[in-house]
């Protein structure tokens, strides 16, 4: 156990033991004094504090979770998304080979027609 660790059990420990005395003399009906009320009510803020604390650290924890999800689902998307941009730049680049092969086309009929008209005239 580290130094921090054996404190925090030894001050549980101490707050137990108090509270349990304190609730034995309560159980008697003997009055506590103003130290002991004010040791009773510093032990209910501790409680809520550490209570709080556990409460905050689930919410981080699951605020964190939530947020790793979101940033693994905009990664997918932005991965499908560049994925989709290739394949588009794919396609442009057959189209393109598709057109220079019609003007080529295109280039060899006219050429073709005006051989015709030569002939023609």
């Amino acid at each position: 156990m580290t130094g921090s660790s054996v404190a925090t059990v030894l001050s549980d420990k101490i707050i137990e033991e108090t509270v349990k005395r304190l609730s034995e003399k309560l159980s008697k009906g003997k009055r506590l004094s103003d130290a002991e009320v004010n040791t009773l009510i510093l032990v209910m803020i501790v409680k809520r504090i550490d209570d709080l604390r556990q409460y905050i650290d689930a919410r981080i924890t699951d605020l964190k979770d939530y947020m790793d999800k979101r940033f693994e689902y905009l990664e997918n998307m932005i991965n499908s998304l560049e994925n989709g941009m290739n394949s588009l730049e794919k396609r442009i680049g057959t189209l393109e080979n598709r057109i220079d092969i019609l003007e080529n086309r295109i280039g060899a009929l006219e050429k073709r027609i005006d051989a015709l008209e030569n002939r023609v005239e």
